[in-house]
């Protein structure tokens, strides 16, 4: 069974070219273009992961995302949360307990493709947790400040 991703982003350009590139590495993709589709697209259905801008059209992602968890939204569900706020940068520290990630746009897709690879690849999982310690190396082992 194909992994669901939900990619939300008010600026279509940046759904149609994640949306190509993750069907093209074999995940069935899902898009919501503003908070309220995102919360109804989140409440209806069951996503492996999800890919979150920041800002949408005047809410923060943030805030709606906040209110889907309180509503029951699976806590497990990996989260990239993306911004053009900051500049892309190296991979956030995920916390135990907690699978997310920060990005900024614009997205450096070959490291952003990788750690949505590893955030949904169950066999470079520990105990059905991403392994934190490879989350916070750069791709080469070298661990991220």
């Amino acid at each position: 069974m194909k992994k669901r991703i939900l990619i939300v982003d008010d600026e279509q350009g940046i759904r149609d070219l994640l949306k190509f590139k993750l069907i093209n590495r074999g995940y069935e993709v899902a898009t919501a273009e503003s908070a309220d589709e995102f919360w109804m697209r989140a409440m209806e259905s069951k996503f492996d992961l999800i890919i979150l801008d920041i800002w949408l059209k005047g809410r923060l992602g943030t805030n709606v995302y906040g209110k889907l968890l309180e509503a029951g939204l699976d806590r497990n569900i990996p989260v990239i949360f993306v911004t053009a706020l900051i500049e892309d940068s190296p991979r956030s520290h995920v916390k135990v307990g907690c699978k997310y990630a920060n990005y900024g746009k614009p997205l450096d897709m070959k490291k952003f493709m990788g750690d949505v690879d590893l955030l949904l690849n169950a066999d470079r999982a520990v105990g059905g947790k991403v392994d934190v310690k490879e989350l916070a190396t750069d791709g080469n082992g070298k661990e991220n400040k």
